[in-house]
């Protein structure tokens, strides 16, 4: 999913209808091309993502979702405050999916394609598409 698909889900989740398009592709091209320089794509990334386009395309997110990205912010202010160091809660949480991923990999095997029956709920059918259409995605 490229520039046009994150920003069509994006737009999807808005409560406004008056949402600035180009603005929010701008604003999605500019947070996945952090991602190509190198820098994980984990919730701090998406969390900053949607505070842009919020502030600067005119988002406007559910309450739930606002509820999601307070706790996020504050679970995230915490690990600081006790030593962890910026980005360590990023990291925790993608060590601890590759872990998960790696032990659900031979269920994989004797699991139909779209099942999302496994701790990480990414289908054999998501990781063919994640790989078949990702260099032409990006």
């Amino acid at each position: 999913m490229g520039v046009e698909g994150v920003a069509a889900l994006l737009a999807g989740l808005s409560e406004r209808q008056s949402i600035d398009l180009a603005a929010l592709k701008s604003i999605v091209f500019k947070w996945i091309s952090r991602i190509r320089d190198g820098h994980l794509p984990g919730l701090t990334w998406l969390t900053g993502m949607l505070d842009e386009a919020v502030g600067k395309a005119g988002l406007r997110l559910g309450a739930d979702l606002m509820l999601f990205r307070k706790a996020l912010l504050m679970i995230e202010g915490v690990v600081n405050d006790l030593g962890g160091g910026s980005g360590l809660m990023d990291r925790v949480l993608l060590s601890e999916f590759a872990i998960r991923f790696f032990v659900e990999w031979p269920w994989r095997f004797v699991t139909p394609p779209a099942s999302r029956s496994f701790a990480t709920r990414i289908s054999n059918t998501d990781l063919a598409e994640l790989t078949t259409g990702f260099p032409s995605r990006l």
